[in-house]
């Protein structure tokens, strides 16, 4: 199970209603499963460099739900301005003033169970595009 390490016991109880039955399992839950990824790599879509940050942790609530955030972040393609000159003090900026992109997420299998559970994820993505006025356009 992704929830017990270790089933130790599982017995029924009888309850005082008929055809019922209570199940008392004696079990060592999972130490909670965390992972921290990190990277740099360069967007094949925009030819840009971006950084990532991906977070997940298993067994989140303790009934084997998985939260998981990733952040990435983009440099902002420069518009060919010669008077921006170069250097690091302008690579900063762009870096700064670059998309900000977020995915949360918080999913349950419920037990294993093909068609229960659930899955939620909240986002935030942009997708650049230089138009004659120099912004970048979400879709």
């Amino acid at each position: 199970s992704a929830i017990f390490s270790t089933i130790h016991a599982v017995r029924p109880i009888p309850t005082s209603q008929e055809d019922t039955v209570e199940v008392e399992i004696i079990a060592t839950e999972n130490k909670p499963y965390v992972s921290l990824e990190y990277g740099v790599t360069k967007s094949l879509y925009s030819d840009q460099w971006e950084g990532e940050l991906d977070l997940k942790h298993a067994n989140a609530f303790g009934g084997g739900e998985v939260a998981a955030v990733n952040v990435r972040k983009g440099k902002r393609r420069s518009g060919g301005n010669k008077e921006e000159g170069s250097g690091l003090k302008n690579w900063n900026k762009s870096v700064t003033g670059g998309p900000l992109n977020w995915r949360m997420s918080i999913k349950d299998d419920c037990l294993g169970g093909s068609d229960a559970g659930y899955d939620l994820e909240v986002f935030r993505d942009h997708v650049g595009v230089s138009g004659s006025r120099g912004r970048d356009q979400t879709v």
